[in-house]
């Protein structure tokens, strides 16, 4: 059988351990919640990147069929 100190050093640490869960799944929490921001970020960047990618891809096209190179020797 447990003495009273031995089972009030348990029950302590079992709170105490419940609070770090807590406190754990919290910070966890905290966490996810910035990652999805940082996500939601780099998704936007990227497709901004793709656009810009794609309007200078167009923007060289229209120039080289305005302005071809000319032939060597030619």
């Amino acid at each position: 059988m447990l003495t009273k100190d031995e089972y009030n050093h348990i029950v302590r640490n079992r709170a105490a351990l419940k609070d770090q869960i807590k406190d754990a799944k919290e910070l966890g929490l905290h966490h996810k919640e910035l990652a999805e921001g940082h996500k939601a970020d780099f998704d936007r960047l990227k497709e901004e990147m793709s656009l810009y990618t794609n309007f200078l891809k167009d923007a060289i096209e229209e120039y080289l069929k305005a302005h071809p190179p000319e032939e060597p020797g030619g």
